[in-house]
């Protein structure tokens, strides 16, 4: 009998929870004979022009990984997504694709079984224990993103609380964070924006990173915990307990949520159906945050210390990977690093598999596929010593994850990270963690400094002369506009210089070509090429000195315009609509030419949030699209 498979999907694996999630998973691979394999995202972060959009879709592109067919069971773990829309892609690809049954941890889609910590009714059990045991009237919430399902969820537990003790919510007694360190002082300054009788008993937070953070921030203003005020989070994680004081919190045990999710899948293979929705049991941890003290534990200096020095060697470690790669020149030179480094990442083994670059699919425009049918395993590295690596270029089926030469006959837990620069995917990396092994921080410069090196090494190869760099690497050659790579370096030029473009207004105009399948279904590609070439000649004549287009897909385009002397927007959409009427009439085809546009709005350059923007545009786009489609309809029904 075939050991079953499951496919898991996380984001932000270094965390706490999805760490202890993972361990769980790991010992299930073990005693119930399975295949475990991990599909990991990193989460995106906040530049100095906004969200990493591009390094985002890169980061979504993992979605179309796996093999769906080859799995018995999923588990998707949506609220560690930290990227706009990742969880709703990857739903619609599970939903069309995927036969096996699929369970949520924590929050999810009502297309699949959830199992949850009942968010709710915890963060009420902490906020009544203040209410009622040290009888407090004046108490504050952080709570986490109010759009994720668990951070409204336990927001509301804290409101249910209050409202039962006939206690106001007023406006400077919450604070919406981002279940990370780095907002304690503003959500601070909020709580005690107010009279000194004012002044908050109590702070609740909606985890403990949020909550370590108003730790500090209450202390840089000479405030005593728990004297002065008190204050708990939530999840127990190991940090909680090193702080001075240790924090009193909720703790819901991940690996119960595993446990669950297996044990549903067993029933499930059994014939029987999982519940809708299930729940995982929380325990109060009383500390000396709020002055009960339960809990408590002796710091161990000794562990304090041997974690600093590793996340001091770490450091170093970033340093010098990134100082090696400034000298990689080819995919050789990159493999050669990765392996150096590789025993840092604290994981037994590892694999680095790469995209087949002979796939016309996985290298053509038209077919946008983001990874190749086949590819080929290059590096396999060792943890304990890096000669005992092994280089290879064995070609295998992608959906096999690793080829069957590499795979001794024994349960897997393997980690699938992607390899990929902005929104080009490269390949991907394996780890197979031991026991007490995990990925650490490094992980994140590891790939990124590869994804940069095999970048970097394909240029050197692809292009040897300046006018082959840009005519290749930025200009799409069938229509002689930018291509996407193109695009992204232009519109970072306007956003980054601030003197030219200062107070300079831009619209971002998304358009598509409707009906493109269709020429090239009924009369070949060779006259789909020649109807787009038609498209953005037209879109071309209609521009101004300062405007530019890009071709990002096969059949779609983006057109960035300086809005100047009040130029009306109309006119430009105007234009190229009868622009593209007139040439449809000049080519005399048995087809009709038309395209789709949608705008953002004018906005000015300081305040552009590019992936906004797009955003906007795409969905007006869309909208317009519809309504072309309707008139259509209504045309034929005549």
């Amino acid at each position: 009998m075939s050991r079953k498979k499951i496919c898991v999907y996380m984001g932000e694996l270094i965390l706490d929870f999805q760490r202890e999630l993972c361990e769980e998973l790991m010992e299930q691979s073990k005693s119930k004979n399975m295949d475990i394999h991990v599909f990991a995202s990193f989460g995106s972060y906040i530049g100095p022009y906004g969200r990493n959009m591009f390094f985002e879709l890169g980061e979504k592109n993992i979605c179309h990984l796996p093999d769906f067919s080859k799995y018995d069971a999923m588990i998707i773990c949506p609220d560690t997504f930290d990227i706009y829309n990742m969880d709703l892609e990857l739903y619609e690809r599970i939903k069309a694709e995927a036969t096996c049954p699929v369970i949520s941890i924590r929050s999810g889609s009502p297309d699949f079984p959830v199992i949850s910590a009942d968010n709710k009714t915890a963060t009420k059990a902490i906020t009544n224990h203040f209410i009622r045991e040290h009888g407090f009237t004046r108490l504050c919430y952080m709570s986490g993103p109010l759009d994720f399902k668990d951070g409204a969820s336990r927001y509301s537990g804290f409101c249910e609380a209050m409202a039962e003790a006939g206690l106001l919510i007023k406006p400077n007694t919450h604070f919406e964070g981002d279940y990370w360190k780095d907002k304690g002082e503003l959500a601070v300054s909020r709580f005690y924006d107010c009279p000194p009788e004012e002044y908050p008993q109590a702070i609740i937070c909606g985890n403990d990173y949020m909550a370590i953070s108003v730790m500090e921030a209450v202390q840089n203003r000479g405030l005593r915990v728990p004297e002065d005020v008190c204050i708990a989070g939530f999840d127990d994680t190991p940090d909680s307990r090193t702080t001075t004081p240790p924090l009193t919190t909720i703790k819901i045990q991940p690996k119960e949520f595993i446990k669950i999710a297996i044990k549903s899948f067993e029933e499930a293979w059994e014939g029987k159906e999982i519940p809708m929705l299930q729940y995982v049991n929380h325990e109060i941890l009383l500390r000396d945050s709020c002055g009960c003290g339960k809990f408590d534990k002796t710091i161990n200096t000794f562990e304090m210390l041997k974690t600093l020095n590793r996340y001091d060697a770490l450091l170093r470690a970033t340093s010098r990977i990134t100082s090696d790669y400034q000298n990689c020149f080819t995919v050789e030179n990159a493999l050669t690093i990765a392996n150096y480094h590789f025993p840092i990442m604290d994981c037994n083994r590892g694999y680095l598999c790469l995209c087949d670059n002979s796939d016309e699919a996985y290298n053509s425009i038209e077919e946008m596929q983001i990874y190749s049918k086949n590819m080929y395993l290059r590096l396999q590295m060792d943890k304990h010593n890096i000669d005992n690596s092994k280089k290879f270029n064995l070609k295998f089926d992608r959906s096999e994850i690793l080829p069957k030469e590499v795979i001794e006959d024994k349960p897997h837990f393997f980690v699938v990270f992607q390899i990929h620069y902005r929104t080009s995917t490269y390949g991907y990396m394996v780890l197979e963690p031991e026991k007490n092994e995990w990925p650490n921080i490094f992980i994140i410069n590891f790939l990124n400094t590869i994804a940069y090196a095999i970048e970097s090494s394909l240029m050197e190869e692809q292009f040897k002369e300046l006018s082959e760099i840009k005519n290749q690497y930025l200009i799409d050659p069938l229509t002689e506009v930018y291509n996407r790579r193109g695009f992204e370096k232009k519109i970072q030029q306007i956003l980054t210089d601030s003197i030219t473009y200062k107070n300079t207004l831009i619209d971002i105009i998304s358009i598509d070509m409707d009906n493109l399948k269709t020429i090239n279904d009924q009369y070949g590609h060779a006259e789909g090429d020649f109807a787009i070439i038609s498209v953005v000649n037209t879109i071309k004549n209609c521009l101004g000195e300062n405007d530019f287009c890009a071709r990002i897909g096969g059949d779609e385009f983006i057109v960035l315009l300086m809005i100047e002397d009040h130029r009306n927007l109309k006119e430009f959409i105007e234009q190229v609509n009868k622009g593209i009427y007139k040439k449809s009439i000049e080519i005399a085809k048995p087809y009709t030419l038309h395209v789709s546009m949608g705008d953002c709005g004018p906005t000015l350059v300081p305040d552009v949030t590019l992936y906004n923007c797009m955003q906007i545009a795409d969905q007006n786009m869309y909208k317009n699209k519809r309504e072309y489609k309707m008139t259509l309809k209504k045309k034929s029904e005549r």
